[in-house]
C-alpha cells in the first residue's frame, strides 16, 4: 500500500476542524493509539495498539524529508498485542513508544489526523492513500490541502513522532 503524507506542527486543532468542515471533510472519530517501535535493519516496524479497532503490526519505508513524501507500508491485524509485543521485544528489541490521541477526518482518499502526542504536543498529518500510477496527482492534492489549512514549509516535520521523542 502507498501513502503520500506529511506531518506538521499544528497547535490549533480548533482552527483545523473549522478548515476541515469548510472543505466538507467527514469526521471519522477519535481514538487512542500506542505505537511501540522495534529495532529492524531497514524501514520501521511498530505494533499499534488502538482503542477503536483491531490492533495492527505496521511496517513502512519512508524517507525522512520535510514536505510530502511517499510511504510504502503493510498492515497486519494482531489478535493478541500483548503476546506479539513481548515476542517482538524479545526477538528485536523495542526502542521507543509513541502515545497519542488521534482525531481522524476523511476527505476523499485522504486521511487527516489531528494528533496530540504525549510529550510532544499538537500535530496534523495527511495520508493520501493511492496506487502507484496516482502518486503524482496525490502530491498535488497534499500540497493543495497544505495551502487550505495554512501549513507552511516551516511547520513540516521530516521524520516520525518516534524521531522527535528520541531527539528531546
Amino acid at each position: 500500500m502507498i501513502n503520500i503524507e506529511i506531518k506538521a506542527r499544528y497547535p490549533d486543532h480548533a482552527q483545523a476542524r473549522t478548515h476541515l468542515e469548510r472543505l466538507q471533510a467527514r469526521r471519522a472519530g477519535v481514538e487512542h493509539q500506542r505505537d511501540t517501535y522495534f529495532v529492524v535493519p531497514k524501514g520501521r516496524l511498530k505494533l499499534r495498539e488502538r482503542d477503536a479497532g483491531p490492533d495492527q503490526l505496521v511496517y513502512y519505508e519512508r524517507p525522512n524529508q520535510a514536505g510530502p513524501k511517499r510511504s510504502d507500508y503493510v498492515l497486519v491485524p494482531v489478535e493478541d498485542s500483548t503476546a506479539m509485543g513481548a515476542l517482538l521485544e524479545r526477538a528485536l528489541g523495542a526502542w521507543v513508544i509513541v502515545d497519542k490521541r488521534r482525531d481522524v477526518w476523511l476527505l476523499d482518499n485522504v486521511r487527516i489526523h489531528l494528533d496530540d502526542v504525549k510529550g510532544l504536543g499538537a500535530f496534523l498529518e495527511f495520508e493520501a492513500v493511492c496506487e502507484d500510477e496516482e502518486v503524482s496527482a496525490e502530491y498535488e492534492k497534499v500540497h493543495a490541502l497544505m495551502n487550505a489549512l495554512g501549513i507552511g514549509e516551516q511547520d513540516l516535520i521530516e521524520g516520525s513522532y518516534s524521531d522527535l521523542l528520541l531527539d528531546r
